[in-house]
């Protein structure tokens, strides 16, 4: 069984806040999250490689606000109404088209992009069939601009990453990749298509490819963007292109994105109900099962309820629960736990959710090596798809506080107790995660 736990901490400060707030402070969690096992089957793809979530400070930073004060005279800063708020970094730094009379008001950046649907394309200035010179049924010349992907199989680790190159396809390679047909009297070619055995001189992924442009969505700014230490952003105009609207022929509408053709938006933090996800990338071979525990400790003088139905106002209540973004959708409340054995009290939550292995049935490819000496048995490499898609969940922290007028003077006694306390005893969250291989029941 293949394990791995993480600890998260975050600290909740003594002090009473204006409007009746409570804020908390996380700790910096700096340990990577990047955790490998691989192991080359004989017939298939057998390796374990989880991508863990490195937890930036502030996420569990939050702020009770019993009285829904704050989102009335902060509305900007505090998304809608809650009495629970969030730290979180919602509005990453991104960048706009000064003058977006003249060029569209997106950006994109040049890149390989898929091509097979043009392969055998008669198009002028499309498809690799005529981008081929052919005299007396033999390869002459190819023009430039055509690509494939060539995987690294210098070792297992590099195949198994996906590791590879773009390569121009050319006169002299051309026939290692792609199997040709002539026409009858071999002044040009009937068809071309890619060669269906998977040897070590030939496999690729079986796409062609040409030089491109792709738009640069909001999902992937933060790519061209490198934000400094204090949140100010710099922006990496390397391969970064705009476009003219009123352009006919693409390939000579875009140019560079400089420094004058942009508008620089900065990050903003804000305030919501839910902290910042923590999110798992499953990678292996197997289906996971991830289980994460929330602890409260110094949780004394708070009633941590079981919804946030708030029926008790007696006591100065919170709703505080761990939840995942599985299809699923669970989320387990952190409630008060008293060990039979010692009595010991303890405020705790605990959450399992699943995520699957990728899809190698289709995702990888698997290819036979000559035999080795020593066995005599032939030895197979596998390289995963550069386009495999991996599953992935997260878990995140959510909540919210009695504030009804009932409870009123419940909350100004807790806060007159911490106001008090020489040395008040301070409330701290701990996130307590593990990965494991799920088990079948």
């Amino acid at each position: 069984m293949y394990k791995m736990f993480k600890k998260l901490f975050a600290l909740i400060c003594a002090n009473l806040f204006i409007f009746m707030s409570l804020s908390v402070y996380a700790a910096p969690f700096d340990e990577k999250g990047d955790i490998s096992l691989e192991n080359q089957g004989k017939d298939n793809l057998k390796f374990d490689k989880l991508v863990v979530p490195t937890i930036d400070e502030g996420t569990y930073n939050f702020t009770l606000d019993p009285q829904g004060l704050l989102n009335t005279y902060n509305p900007e800063e505090y998304d809608t109404p809650q009495t629970m708020y969030f730290k979180t970094k919602n509005s990453p730094a991104s960048i706009e088209i000064v003058d977006s009379s003249v060029y569209e008001a997106d950006f994109y950046y040049k890149t390989k992009v898929n091509d097979d649907a043009h392969l055998n394309s008669t198009e002028a200035g499309k498809g690799l069939k005529n981008a081929v010179q052919v005299a007396d049924s033999a390869i002459v010349d190819v023009e430039e601009g055509f690509y494939l992907w060539v995987p690294d199989a210098s070792s297992e680790e590099k195949i198994a990453e996906g590791a590879g190159r773009f390569e121009s396809i050319t006169k002299d390679n051309i026939n290692h990749y792609y199997d040709i047909i002539y026409t009858s009297d071999g002044t040009s070619i009937d068809s071309i298509s890619a060669v269906s055995s998977k040897t070590l001189t030939t496999v690729t992924d079986g796409h062609i490819y040409r030089d491109g442009y792709l738009k640069i969505d909001t999902d992937h700014i933060a790519d061209h963007i490198t934000l400094n230490e204090d949140d100010t952003a710099v922006v990496e105009y390397k391969n970064i292109y705009k476009k003219k609207k009123d352009a006919v022929d693409n390939d000579s509408a875009y140019s560079e994105v400089k420094e004058e053709d942009v508008t620089l938006i900065p990050p903003t933090n804000h305030f919501t109900n839910k902290s910042n996800k923590a999110t798992i990338v499953n990678k292996s071979s197997v289906d996971k099962t991830v289980r994460v525990k929330v602890n409260v400790l110094n949780g004394d003088g708070l009633h941590f309820a079981d919804s946030s139905n708030f029926t008790d106002h007696s006591k100065p209540s919170i709703y505080l629960a761990i939840a995942d973004d599985t299809p699923a959708a669970n989320e387990k409340p952190v409630l008060k736990q008293t060990d039979k054995n010692t009595g010991i009290e303890t405020f705790t939550a605990i959450l399992e959710f699943d995520i699957e292995k990728p899809d190698f049935t289709s995702s990888a490819i698997t290819y036979m090596m000559d035999k080795e000496d020593s066995s005599n048995e032939h030895r197979f490499l596998s390289y995963l798809k550069k386009d495999i898609q991996y599953n992935k969940a997260g878990f995140f922290l959510t909540g919210a506080t009695d504030s009804a007028e009932e409870a009123k003077e419940a909350w100004d006694m807790y806060a007159h107790k911490l106001r008090i306390s020489k040395n008040p005893a301070k409330l701290s969250i701990e996130v307590i995660y593990e990965v494991v291989d799920k088990t079948t029941p």
